[in-house]
Formats: structure tokens, sequence, C-alpha cells
């Protein structure tokens, strides 16, 4: 039972693989499916066959040089689109503040009561 399940987890390791080559996103993006297949990849490498065993082993190193190439890549990407952004005076976009903090007053009236709604 459990080669059954390393030899499909190999088959899914395939799959994701060929899905990754497939997906079009920017450098960077792929990291979690690169580290999903390295946990597929570990399933297959606990095997009791020496062959299941060494694929597993190959498919979890390989995931990991994926996942280690595509954050470089990622972060060159970054660097290069803050470049042209320099070039061209353009401010980096500002990350909305979605928390409040203690100093924030209620945006309502000051007695705290609230305006009517339409009529």
């Amino acid at each position: 039972m459990l080669n059954m399940l390393c030899r499909i987890s190999l088959l899914v390791y395939a799959a994701l693989l060929l899905l990754s080559v497939l997906l079009l996103s920017a450098p960077g993006q792929r990291v979690p499916i690169y580290a999903l297949m390295g946990a597929v990849g570990a399933l297959a490498a606990i095997s009791a066959e020496p062959k299941v065993r060494l694929a597993g082993a190959a498919a979890v190193i390989l995931a990991m040089v994926l996942v280690a190439h595509d954050h470089h890549a990622g972060r060159r990407l970054a660097q290069r689109v803050d470049a042209i952004r320099q070039r061209a005076h353009i401010p980096r976009p500002s990350v909305p503040e979605t928390a409040e903090s203690e100093d924030d007053q209620p945006s309502g009236p000051a007695d705290g009561t609230r305006s009517p709604g339409p009529p």
C-alpha cells in the first residue's frame, strides 16, 4: 500500500511540474507550487523500493532548486521594476493602511450620534 501511495505521489509530482511549466505567471509567484511539489516528492522519498526512493529524493532536490531559482528571479524582477520607476520618477505605490491605530478618531458626529439615512 505504501509503495502504491509513493508511486501515485510521483505521478502527482509530474502533473504539478507540468502545470508549473504551463503556468503563466511572473517570476517569484511560483514558489508556493514548487513548495507543494517538494512535499509531494517527500512522500515518494519514504518508499521502501530503492528506485522510487531515489526518484523521490531527486524530486525533492529539484523542487528546492526551483524554489531558490524562482525566489531569486522574483527579487531580480522587483529590483528592475524599482530601477525603471526611479529613472521615470514614478513614486512607489503606497500600501493602504488597514489597521486602525489608537489615535484615530471616529469619523462621525462629535456627539456619537448617527446621521439619518436617506428619506
